[in-house]
Order: structure tokens, then C-alpha cells, then sequence
């Protein structure tokens, strides 16, 4: 049996215990979901903007059971579903594709994602969002201080901590799938012990829970059916699937092909292409995808004395060269070969660094960080590090006879932006595109490629005559050339205007007939001063009857739209000049999470104090917005993006963990309701503005209209909500 002294230390932890699970199922969710959904910034913001508003949903449920329901009863209940619903639902996640009969590396749609992702966090949201009015209910009933201030803080807290675990079991090699078993694993023992009624019912819970979490791998390996699963791995940034299919080994990231190793046709025309029309080439960078099966084939060339290859993910790159090492003894002794996870700027402080040839073998910039390697920021620091004749190679999808509008759209935005930086440019038109950058001639023909080979005397299976006769035949450039002239588009890609991820986005969403792309059309023709004019509806709570109960849940809501939208533009500009936001992402979590906890303690003690200073919080948020703006117009250090914004973040967690509890409390003194009901609609409201700002900002406004618009709006918001404070006393 469970002493009463016990059971209370143990419900007096139960916040930091639900913090701990709720930040780490989340972020579960979110690697299987992306890694489910081939996902980018949408999938991202579609997977936490329903966990937002179903949380949201769930908070509000607590107000329509009857209050003679003990807070722990309901607790232990609601506990149980959980429990069930969140394993029953990670699987769900897994298996969706082959549910609806799609193999696992088939990419899914808007619409699937959403209808997906909605479903399988249903009931665990509900049930995660009943907790937290749940826990001051129980605060309530043993009459404990301020527990709104308590359970909030402790949540938060135990939501920083949680961060910390993940990272923990992330860098220790665990998967996504042993974790979320795990975690589930804990919090059954947790229920076991404090439960005396229910005992039976965890007992049970927890047998299933360890089966499950023996039989992880083997539910990986069930995904990729008919494929047969060598190697699951999952690093800081994506999760990596080797497949073997009659012997033919595919590395997936994410799902998504990122090299199909002995596949000579695909790396004779990376290579050989940009190599060929590179007079004596001898340094040659690649920057994303390499092996040593790359490296063997540019190793061909005789002049070729060093091949660097750059890739951030360390157990991407070792995957890549386990399953292609027997090229290595093929290699050229002489050719000096290096694996590196550098940067760019790194290579730029060392001038010894000049490249012959630079082979950008990235997917396409459907993210923000993927963006940021085709903007004229990149290929400016691209041409700081080639040599004066130097070529840059990409590649993209294309057509043999046709090409979708959008598709010569972003192929034209591409060719507007390279061409900032370099004055020569030539296309290859194929089922493959490649398009060669130089500030000298590049002369593509089928006569000059021929006599390149024979002259460096290259044993090539597929750059021969027979395949070149066709693959470069005239009538190719010309329909891809006329294409590119008759298109008027002008517009670059930047950072702070990510054009490439916006058509990238369209060209997905074209592909799997979503309906996105259809309104990113029609916003992308409206005026942008005109999105401003909704913001006007701020004011409607003027006009209620309550005013002031009016304008306080609009604060509370809109704490929630401003904190969420902020942590989201600062990601998607660390994204963009850092990268690496994959783990780091745990980090500016943990920042707010802190900051949130910190926040709510000294609401708690100096309470009276903060009661009659909090509007001047809504302009410290929009001193924090305005600081955005430097990090866009401005390329600042390295180090001041690792420090600084991990800093704001912090303190736009202080700022929302005083202002929420203060908040709430001011609309239980107005309504006379009980302190769970009051803070079930504070929580709610709290968290349907973060999914709102989530929404809105990050799948809406940023990928149509930019980085500064985006600041813009928030700006003009919190402007106004600062103005509508003063109509609240």
C-alpha cells in the first residue's frame, strides 16, 4: 500500500512527471511523423498545430465532467487512455502508408498528412490536455498556494527536463520508437505505484509496454516490407533506413531516396558531367551526398588530386561510406580524399581552399535549411572558394518532353539567382536537369564531351557515345531553352524571401494533388499591405458587453499566437544561416521551457507586483520581435545566432510563464468560477493562440511573402494588443 505521506510527494511531482512525458511524446511524434510524411516545415507545423489544438480541445473537456469527480480518480482514468492511445497511435503513424497501400518511400500529400496526423494524435491530445486542469484540481483539493502558478511552472520545468532526456537518448542511439515505448514504460510504473484500485490494470499495461518495446526492431523491419531492412539508424537530424531489394541497397533519409549505391548512371552524370568541361580539374568539393563511390568515379580523371565531401550528418556519412568502402581500394593512391562535416564559412577561413569543381548533391530546398544552399547568399560564398574557371554543378527533376509550368518557374528562379553570381550558365535538359555555373565559357556539345573522354582515357558505362548522341541532342536544349526565355518571372531566391521553398512547396503539393498550392497561388497575387486589414478585428472585444473578461482572454490568447510565432520565425532563421536545427531545436525548446518555468515562480511570489506592471510585458514581446529583424537584414557570427536566440527564446519564456498565470487568475476573480475551470479556459485559449500563430505565420505568410513581412505582422500585433491594455484596468 501507498502511505499518505508518500501518495502526496508523489502527486506533488506528478507535474514535472507529465511535463517530462508530454515534451518527449510530442517530440516522438514529430521525428516518426516526418520521417513518416518525407516532411519539411508544413508537415512540421500541420503535426504540432494539431497537437496544439486537440491539447487545447482536452483542457476544455475537464469543464464538462461533473465537479463531485475526485481530481486523482479522473487522473488515473484519463492516464490509462493515454497510455493506450499514444502507443496504439505511434503505431498508427508508422504503418499509415501501407494502411492506405502505399509503399514507405511513396510521398504523401497535404491532405493525407493532415487527415494522418489528426487522427493519431486525437485521443492522445485529449487526454494530454486534461491533465494539466486535472493537476490543479488535485492542488485545489489539498488546498495547496497558488496552484495554477505550481502545476504551470512544475510543467514547464519538467518539460525542460524532458528536452534534456531526449537529447540524452538520441545521442545514445536510441530510436524514436525505443524511446516513446520507454517513456511509456516509465510513466505505467509511475501509475503502478500510486494507483491502489487500477493496480491490475497498469500491471497489464505494462506487460504490453515491454513487448512492445522489445519488438521495436522488428516493427521497423515490418515498415519496409516488401524491402528487406539491413540497417535502421537514427542521427540528430533524420532517421536512416538501409533496404536491400535482389540485392540492390537504397539509403533512405527520412524516407526519402537519398542514394541507390552501384547505381552507375545517376553518378556518372553527377560527376562527369561538370568534370568534363573543367579543364585540368584538380580540387573538387561535394556538398551534401557523397561516398567513396563518388569519390571513385571523380577519381577517374587523372588530374584529380583532392575530392572533399562535406555533410553535416556524421552517421549519415558513415552509413554512405560503410555500404560503398569496397570502391576505396579502387581509388587512385595519389588522390587524397576527405570526409567533413564543416561548413562552408568554415572552408572560407582557410585560403588554401580553391575548388575546381563544386557538386551540390542536395535534395531540393523544400525546407528552410535546404533553401539557404540555393540563394544567392550561398552561391556568393560558392564563388569565394572556386577557382577563377571553376564550375558549380546542381541538378534537379525534369522531363525528357514535358515540364510543368511551375516547374520552369522555379528552374528560372534558380537561373535569376545563380546568375547573380556567376556570368555563365548552361542548362542540360534530361529526365535530370543540371545546370552548370562559371565566370567562363562553358561550351556544352556532344563533340567536346567525346574528345574529353578519349583524351583523359575515361572507362565509362554510360557517358558513351551511344547514351551522349541522345542524352544532348539539340532538340533537348532547345525545348528547355525557349521554356526558360518565354518565362517572365525575375524574382532571386533569398533568405529572408525564400522563393525556392515556396515553389518547392507547389511543385510537391502538384505532385501529390494537394489543394496547397492553388492557395499559395491566389495569396501570392494579393497585395501584401492587405493582410494587414484582419488584424483590425483585435478591437471586436472593445465592443462586448465584459469587456475587460473580453480583452483579458484576448491576451492570454494571444500569448500563446505571439510566443509560438516568435519561436517559430527564430528556428526558421537559425535554420537558415546555422542549420543543424534538428537536435538544436530540443534546446530552443528547452530555452522557453526554462524561461516559462522561471516565469511562473515569480509570478507566484511577487504577484501583486506583476498585477499592476504586466502590460508592459507586450512591449518587452515587441522589443523581442523587432530584435528579428537585425538576425534578417544582417550576417552576424556564428556564435552570436548559437547564443543570442537561444537567449531571446528565454526570455519570451519569462515573459509568457509571468503573464499567463496572472492572466488566468484576473479571469477567475472577474468570472467567480474555481480555480481548474479557470485555468482549463486559460489553458486553452493559451494554446489555440500558439496553434493559431503556428498556422498563420509558419505554413501561411512566411513561405508566401517572407521573413520580413512575417515580423511585420507580428509587430503590428503586439502593437495593438499593447495599446488595448490600456482599456483593461
Amino acid at each position: 500500500m501507498t502511505t499518505k505521506n508518500n501518495k502526496n510527494i508523489y502527486w506533488l511531482l506528478f507535474p514535472i512527471f507529465i511535463g517530462v512525458i508530454s515534451i518527449i511524446t510530442q517530440n516522438v511524434f514529430i521525428r516518426v511523423g516526418l520521417s513518416t510524411f518525407q516532411g519539411n516545415e508544413i508537415a512540421l507545423c500541420i503535426i504540432i498545430g494539431h497537437w496544439l489544438l486537440l491539447t487545447g480541445l482536452g483542457s476544455r473537456l475537464r469543464l464538462y465532467f461533473k465537479r463531485s469527480l475526485k481530481s486523482e480518480k479522473l487522473f488515473i482514468k484519463i492516464s490509462m487512455i493515454f497510455i493506450f492511445s499514444t502507443a496504439a497511435s505511434i503505431l498508427f503513424y508508422m504503418f499509415s502508408k501501407r494502411l492506405i497501400g502505399l509503399p514507405q518511400q511513396e510521398i504523401l500529400g497535404i491532405i493525407p498528412i493532415f487527415v494522418i496526423s489528426f487522427s493519431g494524435l486525437l485521443l492522445p491530445c485529449l487526454a494530454n490536455g486534461m491533465f494539466f486542469p486535472l493537476l490543479v484540481g488535485v492542488y485545489e483539493e489539498d488546498q495547496i498556494d497558488f496552484p495554477i502558478n505550481r502545476v504551470y511552472s512544475m510543467e514547464t520545468l519538467g518539460s525542460a527536463i524532458g528536452s534534456l532526456l531526449l537529447w540524452i537518448f538520441l545521442i545514445s542511439g536510441m530510436n524514436s520508437i525505443m524511446i516513446i515505448f520507454f517513456t511509456l514504460l516509465f510513466f505505467s510504473i509511475i501509475l503502478y505505484l500510486v494507483s491502489c484500485g487500477e493496480r491490475i490494470t497498469f500491471l497489464f499495461l505494462l506487460i504490453i509496454i515491454s513487448l512492445l518495446l522489445v519488438a521495436s526492431n522488428k516493427i521497423n523491419s515490418l515498415i519496409w516490407k516488401p524491402q528487406r531492412l539491413v540497417e535502421y539508424k537514427e542521427s540528430e537530424y533524420s532517421s536512416i533506413a538501409i533496404t536491400d531489394y535482389y540485392n540492390m541497397k537504397t539509403l533512405y533519409t527520412s524516407s526519402s531516396p537519398a542514394w541507390i549505391f552501384n547505381n552507375s548512371q545517376s553518378r556518372e552524370e553527377i560527376v562527369h558531367f561538370p568534370l568534363l568541361l573543367c579543364d585540368r580539374p584538380e580540387n573538387i568539393l561535394v556538398i551534401g551526398v557523397g561516398n567513396y563511390e563518388m569519390a571513385f568515379e571523380i577519381a577517374k580523371h587523372p588530374t584529380i588530386k583532392y575530392i572533399l565531401i562535406l555533410q553535416k550528418d556524421k552517421i549519415l556519412q558513415d552509413r554512405l561510406n560503410e555500404y560503398s568502402f569496397m570502391y576505396r581500394d579502387s581509388i587512385r593512391r595519389d588522390v587524397k580524399i576527405q570526409f567533413s562535416s564543416l561548413r562552408v564559412d568554415d572552408i572560407l577561413k582557410n585560403d588554401s581552399y580553391r575548388f575546381d569543381v563544386v557538386i551540390l548533391n542536395l535534395p531540393l530546398p523544400s525546407s528552410a535549411y535546404l533553401n539557404s544552399f540555393y540563394t544567392s547568399w550561398f552561391f556568393d560564398k560558392i564563388k569565394d572558394i572556386i577557382t577563377q574557371d571553376g564550375i558549380l554543378a546542381l541538378h534537379f527533376p525534369g522531363g525528357e518532353n514535358y515540364l510543368s509550368e511551375e516547374n520552369i518557374e522555379f528552374l528560372k528562379i534558380i537561373e535569376n539567382t545563380v546568375k547573380k553570381s556567376f556570368k555563365k550558365l548552361v542548362w542540360i535538359p534530361g529526365s535530370t536537369i543540371h545546370l552548370l555555373a562559371s565566370d567562363s565559357i562553358v561550351n556544352i556539345s556532344y563533340d567536346k564531351i567525346i574528345e574529353e573522354i578519349k583524351n583523359r582515357k575515361l572507362n565509362l558505362r554510360y557517358i558513351r557515345e551511344y547514351y551522349l548522341f541522345d542524352r544532348l541532342n539539340p532538340l533537348r536544349f532547345d525545348f528547355l531553352n525557349s521554356n526558360l526565355m518565354r518565362c517572365d518571372v525575375r524574382i532571386t531566391n533569398s533568405l529572408h524571401k525564400p522563393i525556392g521553398y515556396y515553389f518547392t512547396t507547389i511543385l510537391w503539393d502538384k505532385r501529390t494533388g494537394g489543394i496547397l498550392k492553388d492557395f499559395y497561388k491566389f495569396l501570392n497575387n494579393i497585395d501584401e499591405k492587405i493582410i494587414y486589414t484582419p488584424l483590425i478585428f483585435l478591437l471586436l472585444p472593445i465592443l462586448f458587453r465584459k469587456r475587460r473578461e473580453a480583452l483579458l482572454k484576448e491576451f492570454i490568447f494571444s500569448i500563446g499566437f505571439i510566443s509560438m510565432s516568435m519561436i517559430g520565425l527564430y528556428i526558421i532563421i537559425y535554420q537558415s544561416m546555422i542549420g543543424d536545427i534538428y537536435i538544436k531545436i530540443l534546446f530552443l525548446n528547452l530555452s522557453f521551457m526554462v524561461g516559462a518555468s522561471i516565469g511562473s515562480w515569480f509570478a507566484k511570489i511577487y504577484n501583486s507586483f506583476f498585477n499592476r506592471i504586466y502590460r508592459w510585458f507586450f512591449l518587452l514581446l515587441l522589443m523581442l520581435i523587432l530584435a528579428g529583424y537585425i538576425f534578417v537584414g544582417v550576417e552576424l557570427p556564428d556564435l552570436i545566432y548559437t547564443v543570442v536566440i537561444p537567449a531571446l527564446i528565454l526570455i519570451t519564456g519569462i515573459s509568457c510563464g509571468i503573464l499567463f498565470p496572472v492572466l488566468t487568475l484576473k479571469i477567475r476573480s472577474i468570472s467567480g468560477s474555481d480555480v481548474s475551470s479557470s485555468s482549463a479556459v486559460g489553458y486553452s485559449l493559451d494554446i489555440f493562440g500558439a496553434c493559431a500563430g503556428l498556422y498563420l505565420i509558419s505554413v501561411i505568410i512566411l513561405p508566401v511573402y517572407g521573413l520580413y513581412v512575417s515580423l511585420n505582422i507580428l509587430s503590428v500585433y503586439t502593437i495593438i494588443l499593447s495599446i488595448l491594455c490600456f482599456f483593461c484596468k
